[in-house]
């Protein structure tokens, strides 16, 4: 425990006499990549009873503290954006009580109200309406106008400069919103980019012209707010969050530092917000980034859109949409560093001429081998490493109680961070931890890097031995996870798109008239766990991981399933058996080279895995089954000897005719047909970031790694979201989980 600066003390008007015991300053796991953090703890005596007595008993009072060394202008902005938002909506997010430079020069600091986040469910973007609920506190935010006693009521911006991310953003007021975004945002960044990274003709046209013609068409003053018949009231300014992503809300309590009757509901539990970015804005403008980054269901939205309704016109709504979420996927590359010291790229740039990373669904087996080759690691030690690693997951996750969904989305995680830092940069247990950290993120399942270190210390000891989070052994450790995570996003492509093939598996065993609680469903149902200990969740579809781990339990039982064995319903789900057999065959390889590593594996003989194997085999050589999918033979050397395990089938690429109804055209096919040839000459690692130029990210003003971020493919992502919904609305009834 650490004493509290001093300057802190001040800010909330507490003795500065306090003895170490009576204030202490312990780091919390609810780190930022931009400050450090901790929760202050003081005890004070009660206060003074009606009779002028003073209580004996104490009471504690619990305060959440930033410190920067740089932070004056960011940590001002966030001190105004968080009352902003406390104002108008009272327990909406914490209320920063105060901020300034830290004693001796040492910096700069916020402290806030504490927001408890412990044992809160997972479900609290679809969770049913309530005037607690996120989207009912988000929708009466985005309905509450500014206060007409300030001089900016009716104008848009803000009185103090934000930052979002470590990009800073003036907020200069303007009274038409259509000029404070084109000139605020879209023209902003296109600034900070340049700055950064040095200009770029073709991104300065295509964002010039969209802030001069697309957003006057779109966010003009006499036509936003207005139906087709010119009949509306206008649109005004309220306060918004400013980065409204799912990691920046969350369900939570705030603790008050002491009694607040007079702020209704502040202290209950409910949905919460943090970390704001805040300005007078559009309320829709908020809506961008949280379509652009997920997490936010249907229910979630239609609760909102009944408390906010769409803007007129309202058939441009989606349009609308789509051009705030440039502002998102445009400051992205603004975070990077200038370019101009490394090294000058030779010959033609990539033909992606946009200055994002497209994030892809899917990474097939070439694209593994030519990352284990970059990365210069062992074949057979790193499947070893990244197994064990998978199995730390799973043990945490079970000591936590966190949903196999968790469990799945860590191992994902894992398995693309291995594919692009090899172990002797990094511990694999300390990357496995900080998988399952990003993933309790992204599945809102919310644990402290303090919580997640803590419970694999504890496994290791008796249950009267084992320790809190709070201890101080787990300070260092913690802190090494928390910057592990951006590291674990980059790997990942800042894809928060997840693949669980669980609940489909649930599906398939009504439909072919089994139980849950069947035999052949409970092992298929272990098998899935043991899916994630190979790459088939990279590769692979939901209904071809999930079709693949009950063909498997039918054929280990005996369990007769020929509809499941001969892929009669592959056409229902765009499948191929070529897709399902790699899985299959993946599979098998896990549990005959690493059978005790398993959750399956012990529970059969070597023989029966084997026996399995050799029918397959034999179907794969017979219809020209090829061992890996997609195939492509990459023009860099790949010293990794991949095995035609199953016969003699080709490699397997877009001209290949698949045996079997269904060829997932719609999904795989398109992501193999589009991907680009190899490049001459020793490439960086597949799967590592780099900027449209084929640059890699240097260093930010601030000092850290340029952050990289990434736009998924929306046009494919919104395809595949239709089919796959219209599916699960038409054919099948929803399972709970």
């Amino acid at each position: 425990m650490a004493p509290v600066p001093p300057s802190v003390l001040r800010a909330l008007s507490l003795p500065l006499d306090l003895t170490p015991s009576k204030a202490t300053l312990s780091t919390s796991g609810l780190g930022s990549g931009f400050s450090n953090t901790g929760r202050i703890t003081i005890s004070i005596p009660k206060p003074q009873t009606n009779s002028g007595l003073s209580e004996e008993d104490e009471e504690q009072r619990q305060y959440f503290l930033k410190t920067s060394p740089d932070g004056e202008e960011m940590f001002q902005g966030e001190f105004a954006s968080l009352n902003a938002i406390a104002d108008a909506v009272p327990g909406f997010c914490p209320r920063a009580l105060g901020w300034g430079p830290l004693d001796k020069g040492k910096g700069y600091f916020l402290v806030t109200e504490f927001l408890d986040l412990s044992g809160r469910s997972s479900r609290l973007f679809t969770t049913k309406s309530s005037k607690t609920s996120l989207a009912y506190r988000l929708g009466k935010l985005h309905s509450t106008p500014i206060c007409s006693s300030s001089s900016s009521a009716k104008r848009y911006g803000f009185p103090v400069p934000t930052y979002c991310g470590n990009t800073r953003q003036p907020n200069e007021f303007y009274d038409s919103w259509a000029e404070f975004y084109a000139n605020e945002r879209l023209l902003m960044i296109l600034k900070e980019s340049e700055r950064k990274n040095g200009s770029d003709a073709e991104l300065r046209d295509l964002v010039t012209r969209t802030a001069e013609t697309v957003v006057p068409l779109l966010l003009a003053d006499d036509h936003l707010g207005y139906d087709y018949r010119g009949q509306g009231e206008g649109i005004y300014p309220v306060v918004i969050h400013g980065d409204l992503w799912s990691g920046n809300a969350s369900q939570g309590r705030i603790v008050k530092p002491s009694p607040s009757p007079s702020a209704e509901n502040e202290g209950d539990g409910g949905g919460v917000v943090y970390d704001p970015s805040a300005c007078y804005a559009h309320s829709e403008y908020e809506l961008g980034i949280m379509h652009m980054f997920g997490g936010f269901g249907k229910a979630f939205f239609e609760e909102y859109h009944s408390i906010v309704p769409k803007t007129e016109p309202v058939e441009e709504y989606e349009d609308r949409v789509k051009l705030y979420e440039l502002r998102g996927g445009g400051n992205h590359p603004a975070a990077r560093n200038n370019p101009h010291n490394r090294p000058h790229h030779h010959g033609p740039p990539p033909a992606r001429a946009v200055a994002e990373e497209v994030a892809k669904p899917y990474v097939f087996e070439h694209t593994i081998q030519e990352c284990l080759s970059a990365t210069g690691v062992d074949p057979q030690r790193e499947d070893d490493i990244r197994i064990s690693g998978v199995t730390w997951i799973d043990n945490v996750r079970k000591a936590l109680r966190l949903p196999v969904k968790t469990y799945n989305t860590a191992c994902v995680y894992y398995h693309k961070f291995r594919l692009v830092h090899p172990d002797s940069q990094y511990s694999y247990m300390d990357a496995a931890a900080a998988a399952l950290f990003t993933a309790c993120k992204i599945e809102d399942t919310l644990k402290k890097s303090r919580d997640i270190v803590c419970a694999a210390y504890n496994l290791k000891l008796p249950p009267s031995e084992q320790v809190s989070p709070d201890d101080a052994i787990f300070d260092q450790h913690s802190r090494g996870i928390i910057i592990l995570e951006r590291l674990m996003l980059e790997a990942s492509g800042f894809d928060f798109r997840s693949r669980h093939p669980q609940k489909l598996l649930v599906k398939l065993l009504k439909q072919y008239g089994l139980k849950r609680d069947n035999e052949v469903g409970i092992l298929a149902y272990c098998i899935s766990l043991d899916l994630y200990r190979t790459f088939a969740p990279l590769k692979q579809t939901t209904g071809t991981m999930a079709f693949a781990c009950l063909e498997l339990a039918s054929r280990l039982l005996d369990a007769g399933l020929k509809d499941v064995e001969a892929g009669k319903d592959y056409e229902d789900w765009n499948l191929g058996r070529a897709e399902v057999m790699e899985t299959l065959l993946d599979l098998l390889d896990l549990y005959i080279h690493h059978r005790s590593s398993t959750v399956v594996g012990p529970e059969y003989p070597l023989e029966a895995f084997l026996a399995i194997r050799i029918p397959l085999n034999k179907q794969s050589e017979d219809e020209g089954l090829p061992r890996f999918t997609h195939w492509r033979d990459s023009r860099v050397s790949v010293s990794v000897n991949i095995k035609a395990t199953n016969g003699t089938g080709p490699k397997h690429g877009k001209n290949n005719k698949h045996k079997g109804k269904g060829k997932g055209k719609d999904q795989r096919d398109r992501e193999f047909e589009n991907a680009a040839p190899a490049a001459v000459g020793p490439p960086p690692n597949p799967l590592t970031p780099v900027s449209a130029n084929g640059e890699k990210p240097g260093l930010s003003d601030r000092g850290r790694d340029g952050t990289v971020r990434f736009m998924l493919d929306v046009e494919r992502a919104e395809a595949e979201k239709k089919v796959v919904s219209s599916y699960f609305r038409d054919t099948m009834e929803e399972v709970e989980e």
